[in-house]
């Protein structure tokens, strides 16, 4: 079962990258900017995973998963960064990528919770 993905990710090329990248891979998924637009997409879609790709900018990346959780309790968090630490983030979040990422180690990620493309 192919997931309805949701990518988080400021920086316009690397979330046309990310997004470029799970369309290679057979994955539905579509892209906002910035917090306010993820939580409004959020309301009108049932995404199935949420991709935040967080930089040093960014909020506290547990506070993105947590409210991402409250308004979809199904959803899969998965965190793209370089910077946080992923044992930090282990209680919040579902799954954690290191930047840079390759296609592959995005796709295990995502097809570790049972998901295909």
């Amino acid at each position: 079962m192919s997931p309805l993905v949701l990518v988080a990710e400021s920086d316009e090329l690397t979330r046309l990258t990310l997004l470029y990248m799970l369309d290679a891979l057979g994955y539905i998924a579509s892209g906002v900017d910035d917090l306010d637009d993820m939580f409004s997409a959020m309301e009108r879609v049932a995404f199935d995973i949420l991709i935040a790709s967080l930089t040093f900018h960014d909020p506290d990346a547990a506070v993105i998963a947590r409210e991402a959780k409250l308004r979809q309790p199904g959803i899969k968090v998965i965190v793209a960064s370089g910077y946080y630490p992923a044992e930090q983030l282990k209680p919040c979040i579902d799954a954690f990528v290191q930047k840079p990422f390759t296609m592959a180690q995005m796709d295990a990620a995502i097809r570790q919770f049972g998901f295909t493309a």
